[in-house]
């Protein structure tokens, strides 16, 4: 935890409305965009949470406080804000707390919860009911599924995707606090006058890094367990656009790296990745 500890402590400007450190930095460079599951190759992460699948959430070695991320939200440590018309989609009772221990503890967040601009503490309320979309059972079944088509709407969940939750939309709910909320989890909302972009798509709580880098990891999975999966593709240019996402497609990275298609990230075992999972 020494570099994330670094990261935290030095600040310096950045592009990103109203980010204070290295880490608020990176997040707002590395998720500037959303666009599709191909993306998460790009950003991915080397780790994952260690869960077993018999157990529940809330026991995963992940939210060690020495080890791990910190734990979950301590009751009567935070309250959300008023949002009467709910316009930022915020459920208060995923917002057990703050987080207390561990890296994270007494970290500030510049943005959300939701769509709201505000300085408060990373919050976590851990939901155990969410496990079943995160066992092994959830996950077997997800290999099963010829194509991709069929599999990333399994993957993804509700409400676009699924009548209920998945793999993807169930690590959300099952960490809560920022993590739970549709803005939030991925950012929160940039200045008016970037219209370019209605919201930065930035992880204020770091478990989002890993859960998605699990995502890819399951995504692999798939891929390899037939030839012919690896270079499927289907859906949406990005969540909110009608465009058919094809391997000519072109993923722009603006100061990250070279514009690429999609056909260059598709296998994790190929440059510019060279990355496998154990």
């Amino acid at each position: 935890m020494d570099t994330t500890e670094l990261n935290r402590e030095y600040p310096f400007s950045s592009h990103t409305p109203t980010s204070t450190n290295n880490f608020c930095q990176l997040l707002g460079l590395v998720s500037r965009r959303r666009l599709t599951q191909s993306v998460t190759k790009v950003f991915h992460s080397f780790f994952r949470p260690c869960l077993n699948p018999s157990s529940s959430i809330s026991e995963s070695p992940v939210w060690d406080p020495d080890t791990g991320f910190g734990g979950d939200g301590v009751p009567g440590t935070y309250t959300v804000p008023p949002d009467p018309a709910n316009t930022s989609r915020i459920r208060p009772l995923a917002f057990r707390g703050c987080v207390q221990d561990g890296p994270f503890a007494n970290y500030t967040l510049r943005l959300g919860p939701g769509q709201l601009i505000s300085d408060h503490c990373l919050t976590r309320g851990l939901n155990d009911t969410a496990s079943l979309f995160l066992n092994t059972t959830a996950i077997d079944y997800l290999m099963t599924l010829p194509t991709y088509d069929q599999f990333h709407l399994e993957l993804e969940g509700s409400p676009a995707f699924a009548p209920d939750h998945r793999a993807h939309d169930g690590g959300h709910v099952a960490v809560g606090g920022e993590m739970s909320n549709f803005y939030s989890s991925p950012g929160g909302r940039s200045r008016p006058t970037l219209r370019l972009f209605n919201a930065f798509y930035i992880g204020l709580d770091p478990i989002f890094y890993l859960h998605h880098a699990n995502l890819d990891r399951i995504w692999w999975r798939w891929q390899k367990s037939a030839p012919p999966r690896l270079f499927q593709v289907s859906g949406n240019t990005s969540i909110s656009s009608p465009g058919n996402l094809t391997l000519d497609y072109l993923l722009q990275m603006g100061s990250l790296g070279p514009t690429v298609p999609v056909r260059d990230v598709m296998d994790i075992h190929s440059e510019p990745y060279c990355y496998t999972y154990i």
